[in-house]
């Protein structure tokens, strides 16, 4: 193998592995209580000042969460804009039911323009939303049908819900694609030089 080659082949597999590591990740919400932030972005929180609504740790590996308390437009924030490929959402059957009706998932992208949207009934199973849309900054969570919650006087419009498996694809830095492509390039010149040489 001639040195050439094995630079060519070195870049393609250094810049596919750090492709690689972009791709399929989990919104976990294990920080908290609520959760306030993950390696990829932060959540709402105490949006009324009344009482701690957000998203609070459910369980697994990634942790998925519940909303307790959870007001209309509580938001999971992205720190880049990502392909937001689908979530799982329901009504919390263990929860302080707030009698949700319906539930929508609002996407938008870094202008806070509205770019997708996906609902569902409000049931105790979870229910899965599937998107596999570019360029999505914050997933925006409303429900209808709710009542105010009646303990600690708390008399805000609130929902429960069930939020699990929120998947989503990075987009690989600029530098991590100036790396494949110069990875790329290495390759076809490769493969000119040895056409070359055999002609």
């Amino acid at each position: 193998m001639s040195k050439l080659s094995f630079m060519a082949g070195a870049v393609c597999a250094l810049a596919l592995g750090l492709a690689g590591t972009a791709n399929a990740a989990v919104v976990d919400f294990s920080s908290g209580p609520p959760a306030t932030s993950w390696a990829d972005g932060t959540f709402t929180t105490n949006l009324s000042g009344i009482f701690p609504d957000g998203f609070f740790m459910l369980g697994g590996n990634p942790a998925s969460a519940y909303n307790g308390y959870g007001q209309d437009n509580e938001k999971i924030i992205f720190n880049n804009a990502v392909t937001l490929n689908s979530l799982l959402l329901g009504k919390c059957n263990v929860c302080f039911d707030a009698t949700p009706s319906f539930f929508t998932v609002n996407l938008y992208n870094s202008a806070s323009n509205l770019i997708g949207a996906g609902s569902v009934t409000a049931t105790p199973g979870l229910q899965l939303l599937t998107f596999n849309i570019s360029g999505v900054k914050s997933i925006a969570f409303t429900f209808s049908g709710q009542s105010g919650n009646p303990y600690n006087g708390d008399t805000r419009s609130v929902a429960w819900y069930n939020v699990q498996d929120v998947t989503y694809n990075p987009v690989p830095e600029p530098g991590v694609w100036a790396l494949m492509i110069s990875g790329f390039g290495m390759a076809g010149a490769m493969i000119r030089r040895r056409k070359a040489l055999a002609a």
